[in-house]
């Protein structure tokens, strides 16, 4: 076995010698990149925008030696730096060169004299020009852009993947300066393209020998963040295999249109993807499994709407191996959750790689999956309106995935681990047995039975060769002659040998389980004057119910509480209360309900984002949590609907004040909750329901909202 820096070291391969020995790798990235490495005049026809003939105009000028670049030419320069990135692939920084930006030294940006500048000089380091701090760091990246449009035999782009192998294996500087100078050492006519293949080939060849040496044990360990972030690309990181990967679910939607009334899930299944259609007019392959925040900004630049941008975050996110689920439907039925599901699927990589396509003709932004399954489905699950949902909840996962008493996943884990023949041998043993009992017409991966198991492996090694024998499955015979069915049921029954339970069952009487609603989900105050009982009947009442409860003393330290976590050392964690959230989450068949005690002494508690939490009377009957996006990722547990988390029905709320002007007088808080008010008299009732409480809430009858 190689180390990871003997794999790179015999990767620092000549550019002869990678088309002479390596032809089949440096001509599949030529073929497939084209039509995006050429020259930019080239590709300006894919421009779908008013800014077309501006573009060209610059491109135009830029190629004319010895013109300058006017004031008049302001609206052609700030269309090129807004929308050159329609035709070349880098993560969009250039659009922060906005005519009249303030610059450090407090004068305004003019776009004509940065672009004679940079079309001045003909290396980055000789290049003086005073921008800020923001746009200083950005900088590279226009030159080069610039300087390619002008001169695209003698400059390339700066792309990040090129930086990343002409330092970490080429072992040379990864300055702009010293990729020119390389560039010109490619003597291919189109050399832009040329220098793709190259670099293109090597990362073929890394990802293939940091698979065949298994470099990466798991995903997110030390040698796969340094892989993924300073060596390959995603497009070539994804063909490396035999590593455990984190498999994540995810629920998809189906329609299209303004109304989702336009249904693509057969051109999905015929195409083998999943697919979003926001942003149809922008490729947003630089950001595939990038950074969120940088997508973020760059689609609020580009006017896309918030709903859009939240379906693109999560979808983006999505890469090889995770499960994913079609929705057909996600919305309500009356009262009653209503979740209809088309497919299940697995992302894949497609045989060059690739997961990502932007396809503006047909479905826009498409993954790549392989569908196992394509029978329609309808369950009880509410709160999955969205485009695209990140699923935590074991119980929705179980049953929409159908993955109770399935040891799927951990024979596919194993088999990797055990390194069982080559990278591909676990993933086809999988296969296998999907096929198997496709045949057979059960599930074999909800078999335990090992005697069962054996007679069908003694008899699989006489049958499973025979064309049109009961084990001949025509879509992919060889499986059968080539001897996968008995090696994969083998293997099965070792893996059983071994792992005696499954690692996660879920009771198929526990799929029909409906989340019960808690009467408490309208937050109500309990007022009174001190030693009439309040705390003391709360905690009755809510024992006598069966609830769960969770009480939080309000103090002078709780001055500044974001409800459901707390920053501490610089992180957001989950407090007691989240903590406690997340329990009522995964438990839908009991009460769950938090009670905040003495409120009067300190009324930052109820802060905006408590505001939401706590009243059904809004937002028709739903409930909640507008969180930021560094601490939205502690409450993925939560259904999400428009970038809000959803708080579980089986969650109440309630307030415990010995002041209760401290609601009245507060118009914003007194339509959100029901004040009970309690007196002496109360303290001799021995009803302690929660029927008591309500009957005494005291209503405004001209309240604009309603419950």
């Amino acid at each position: 076995m190689k180390t990871l820096e003997e794999i790179i070291n015999d990767c620092n391969i000549p550019y002869p010698d990678i088309k002479k020995k390596h032809f089949d790798e440096y001509n599949r990235v030529a073929e497939q990149e084209k039509s995006w490495l050429n020259n930019a005049e080239e590709k300006t026809v894919r421009i779908v925008h008013t800014a077309r003939p501006l573009i060209d105009l610059v491109i135009t000028k830029l190629k004319v030696r010895g013109y300058e670049f006017t004031p008049d030419d302001t609206e052609a320069l700030s269309a090129f730096t807004s929308k050159i990135n329609l035709i070349i692939r880098i993560t969009n920084r250039i659009n922060n060169f906005k005519e009249g930006v303030i610059l450090d030294n407090g004068k305004k940006l003019r776009l004509y004299e940065l672009f004679n500048a940079i079309k001045k000089h003909d290396k980055f380091g000789d290049f003086k020009f005073e921008l800020n701090r923001n746009l200083n760091s950005f900088t590279v990246h226009l030159f080069s852009i610039v300087k390619h449009c002008q001169d695209p035999q003698s400059y390339p782009i700066y792309y990040r993947y090129w930086k990343n192998i002409l330092g970490n294996v080429l072992k040379k500087s990864d300055d702009y300066d010293t990729l020119c100078q390389f560039y010109k050492t490619i003597s291919d006519p189109k050399r832009h393209l040329s220098l793709g293949a190259y670099f293109g080939a090597i990362g073929i060849i890394l990802a293939r020998e940091i698979s065949v040496n298994k470099i990466i044990k798991e995903e997110d360990d030390k040698q796969f963040t340094y892989i993924k972030n300073e060596l390959l690309n995603i497009h070539y990181f994804d063909l490396i295999t035999g590593f455990k990967r984190h498999q994540r679910h995810y629920l998809v939607g189906s329609k299209y249109g303004e109304k989702n009334d336009k249904d693509v899930f057969p051109q999905m299944k015929d195409r083998n993807v999943i697919a979003v259609g926001f942003a149809d007019n922008l490729d947003l392959s630089e950001f595939y499994l990038g950074d969120v925040h940088e997508l973020s900004d760059y689609l609020r630049q580009e006017n896309v709407k918030p709903n859009a941008i939240n379906a693109l975050k999560h979808f983006l996110k999505i890469k090889v191996g995770d499960k994913i689920a079609i929705k057909g439907s996600g919305s309500p039925k009356g009262t009653n959750g209503f979740l209809s599901i088309m497919a299940i699927g697995e992302v894949v990589a497609r045989e060059n790689g690739q997961v990502y396509n932007f396809n503006p003709d047909h479905l826009v932004h498409e993954l790549s999956v392989r569908f196992t399954d394509t029978e329609y489905r309808e369950l009880n699950y509410g709160g999955y309106g969205s485009t695209v949902h990140l699923l935590t909840n074991k119980e929705h996962i179980s049953s929409i995935f159908k993955e109770h008493n399935n040891f799927r996943t951990a024979y596919l884990e194993w088999l990797t681990n055990k390194n069982v023949g080559d990278s591909g041998k676990p993933t086809s043993y999988t296969r296998a047995i999907e096929i198997l009992s496709t045949i057979l017409k059960y599930n074999l991966f909800e078999e335990t039975n090992l005697v069962k198991l054996q007679e069908l492996y003694n008899d699989l090694r006489i049958e499973q060769g025979k064309i049109d024998g009961k084990y001949y499955y025509d879509k992919s015979p060889s499986y059968g002659t080539s001897g996968f069915y008995s090696a994969s049921i083998g293997e099965y029954i070792n893996f059983l040998k071994t792992n005696p339970s499954p690692p996660f069952v879920s009771d198929p009487s526990q799929l029909a389980k409906v989340r019960v609603e808690n009467r408490l989900s309208q937050a109500i105050c309990i007022t009174g004057a001190s030693g009439v009982g309040k705390t003391y009947r709360v905690n009755k009442t809510l024992e006598q119910e069966g609830h769960k409860m969770l009480f939080v003393i309000i103090d002078s330290m709780w001055q500044h509480i974001l409800f459901d976590y707390s920053p501490n050392d610089r992180t957001y964690r989950l407090t007691k209360v989240g903590k406690f959230i997340r329990e009522a989450s995964n438990d839908p068949e009991n009460h769950y309900t938090i009670v905040f005690d003495e409120c009067h002494k300190n009324l930052e508690i109820i802060n905006d984002v408590l505001l939401q939490a706590i009243s059904t009377k809004r937002n028709n009957g739903m409930r909640f949590l507008a969180l930021n996006t560094l601490v939205d990722k502690q409450f993925e547990f939560l259904a999400e609907i428009n970038g809000n988390r959803i708080l579980p029905s089986n969650l109440g709320f309630m307030f415990i004040s010995s002041k209760s002007d401290i609601i009245t007088g507060n118009d914003d808080l007194r339509n959100r909750i029901e004040i009970i008010e309690l007196e002496e008299s109360d303290q001799l009732e021995s009803d302690t329901s929660i029927d008591y409480f309500l009957r005494k809430i005291k209503k405004e009858e001209d309240s604009e909202y309603t419950n």
